[in-house]
């Protein structure tokens, strides 16, 4: 047995290990290529940006550890991990905990700040992943909208001129900015989802995601908020049924609008992280988080295990040092520090900082 990184041009020996493990537990007919269209049906070779175990001359298990610059105030290098699959007949001999211990290794030499990943996978729990933020479900019933709309809900195709518009005003509202132009488009279908878009004659309101045979929709970004009844109508009239919607915890406009709209709301946390700069990743959280909110100029100090955190706030700008006043809350550990400041707990405890934090489905790996 030898575990290594993949080279260029391994692609589709990695997608033949990760399709045939994978179909053993999802569908028949399941395509990383579909899937994740993103990074497997790319012009970019990601094949380097995996692991891989060998055994019997073939590749037998692999996993992905993508690694991104997210530029704020400054660049954080975020890494995303996907893809850990072993084939059945090699499973149950410990190769997923080999390609974590390696991804690890690899996260922590490249001062990785934090890493991220979706979905259901407690089983990434012991690994140091764990649950954290959460986003907005809003279920929209047809009593609470305008009776008419002139606004167009349309299934979005590859090749539509539209892309280039939409394109254009997702970079001005995404703080990420994950997606490539061309990217973007495949970044969106990732997840068996399909995309719609929103338009009255030429001009464009927003694009949405929606997966298949779900009522949900998961991804939701519009350009003009105050045409929100008449977008939710067409989005209606168009599938004809009650909808929930996921809203990015982030957008706080859009919450509010949303919740003058629902029936219900619900919370969703399926954003699972491990972070290895607690420091970096605080600093992170408040340079997303100073675009949608006003903070208080205030000093925070927190017992973290054995530690003493100041968190200093002053004139849009965050200063963080050890220390050893007194603090306001004590933690066993720094998951479940990170835990706090991104709940809901702390957001209405008005003498605790507190984070937003979120990430697009499909800008996740």
């Amino acid at each position: 047995m030898n575990i290594r990184k993949c080279k260029k041009g391994e692609l589709n020996q990695i997608l033949s290990c990760a399709n045939s493990a994978f179909k053993e537990v999802r569908y028949p007919e399941f395509d990383f290529r579909i899937n994740m269209a993103k990074i497997y049906s790319s012009k970019i070779d990601y094949s380097p940006s995996h692991f891989c175990i060998i055994e019997d001359q073939k590749m037998v298990s692999v996993g992905g550890n993508i690694l991104k610059e997210i530029n704020l105030d400054k660049p954080y290098l975020v890494s995303f991990v996907g893809s850990i699959a072993t084939l059945k007949e090699y499973q149950n001999r410990g190769y997923m905990s080999l390609l974590m211990k390696n991804i690890n290794s690899e996260n922590v030499s490249q001062k990785v700040i934090f890493s991220i990943l979706t979905g259901d996978r407690t089983r990434y729990n012991h690994f140091g992943y764990e649950k954290v933020g959460y986003d907005y479900n809003f279920t929209i019933l047809n009593k609470r909208l305008p009776l008419k709309t002139e606004i167009s809900c349309l299934e979005l195709q590859e090749s539509d001129d539209d892309i280039e518009a939409l394109y254009s005003q997702y970079l001005k509202q995404d703080l990420y900015k994950l997606k490539t132009k061309d990217d973007f488009y495949k970044s969106l279908i990732g997840g068996r989802r399909k995309p719609y878009i929103l338009k009255q004659n030429d001009k464009v309101y927003g694009y949405f995601t929606k997966k298949e045979h779900l009522d949900n929709i998961d991804e939701f970004v519009i350009f003009d908020i105050d045409k929100l009844p008449l977008i939710i109508k067409s989005i209606f009239n168009y599938f004809n049924k009650e909808l929930t919607i996921s809203v990015s915890s982030l957008d706080r406009d859009l919450f509010y609008k949303f919740s003058l709209l629902s029936e219900n709301i619900s919370l969703q946390d399926d954003l699972l992280i491990k972070v290895y700069d607690e420091i970096e990743f605080l600093k992170f959280l408040f340079s997303i988080n100073k675009n949608i909110m006003t903070f208080e100029n205030k000093t925070y100090v927190y017992q973290i295990g054995d530690e003493r955190l100041l968190i200093k706030i002053n004139n849009d700008s965050i200063d963080i040092s050890k220390t050893s006043e007194n603090p306001i809350k004590t933690f066993a550990s720094m998951m479940e520090f990170n835990r706090y400041i991104l709940s809901l707990e702390s957001l209405y405890d008005l003498n605790s900082l507190h984070f937003f934090f979120s990430f697009n489905k499909s800008d996740l790996f």
